[in-house]
């Protein structure tokens, strides 16, 4: 997709795109193995919503497992970070923040492929964008890029470690 893509052509993307990592068996060390699932992901353009369900173990046991979705006009943040695995890869996360009047939330999606990662970031920003939220904020030392794997603003940041991924350097460019 593109900035000159429309709602429906963007949002059919970021559904085909998420829908197709199918399962993935992270290795974190020689004892540790995360898995992660996104399933039955829905992108409704009418709603500007997306929806989807999530699975999260370790060593195959299932610790988590949910309905979740957001609507597009409160996502806050879209950073894409990454994360070394085990055989020396990388596996980027690409985290969308959402903020209501009430609470914070945050989605995870996992990619191998960076490009891909980024190319979904862009086109959630650009669906923020068409549906009327005021998507990631930018400016100062924090400012973001959506679709760029690069330093995480602090709060996403201090997310993704708690959760011991992303273990990007603060100071790399």
């Amino acid at each position: 997709t593109d900035e000159n893509s429309s709602l429906a052509d963007t949002m059919k993307f970021i559904q085909e795109e998420l829908s197709g990592a199918g399962p993935l068996n992270l290795p974190r060390n020689n004892t540790t193995e995360e898995n992660v699932e996104v399933t039955n992901v829905i992108a409704d353009p009418n709603a500007c919503r997306l929806s989807y369900h999530s699975k999260y173990g370790v060593n195959g046991k299932v610790l988590s497992e949910m309905d979740r979705g957001f609507l597009l006009k409160d996502v806050a943040d879209i950073p894409v970070g990454w994360s070394p695995l085990k055989n020396g890869t990388r596996v980027f996360l690409l985290l969308v923040q959402t903020s209501t009047t009430v609470n914070e939330y945050y989605s995870s999606f996992y990619f191998f492929d960076e490009q891909l990662a980024n190319r979904v970031a862009k086109a959630l920003d650009h669906a923020v964008d068409l549906c009327g939220g005021e998507g990631p904020q930018t400016g100062g030392n924090d400012e973001v890029h959506p679709g760029q794997a690069q330093r995480h603003r602090p709060y996403a940041l201090r997310f993704l470690l708690s959760r011991q991924c992303c273990r990007q350097r603060l100071d790399e460019p």
